[in-house]
């Protein structure tokens, strides 16, 4: 897979900024856990040959997580959640660069 033929779905503005400097791939702020499952079907409707990858929050509540899921099954995708539980990536990606 080339940098180009993956694109990143996540929550938040701060942790889309810090995974596309991180990674470079093409990223896509939902802005909120109840979003991503439509942004992600609207970003397949429009980009049936690239790999889409939903980058979700590891909620205390669970609920990241949980929409994360939903919206990777609901367009044959994936998804990534940090290590840590009550991160999202981008506190996961500050720790280890601070």
């Amino acid at each position: 897979m080339t940098r180009d033929s993956i694109i990143l779905i996540v929550e938040g503005w701060a942790t889309g900024a810090s995974l596309y400097e991180a990674t470079g791939h093409f990223t896509i702020v939902a802005f909120s856990a109840g979003n991503l499952t439509a942004v992600a079907i609207q970003i397949r409707k429009h980009h049936q040959d690239k790999e889409i990858i939903i980058c979700g929050d590891n909620d205390l509540s669970g609920v990241g997580q949980l929409a994360a899921r939903s919206a990777a099954l609901a367009i044959a995708g994936k998804y990534i959640l940090p290590p840590t539980i009550g991160h999202d990536w981008n506190d996961s990606l500050n720790s280890v660069v601070a």
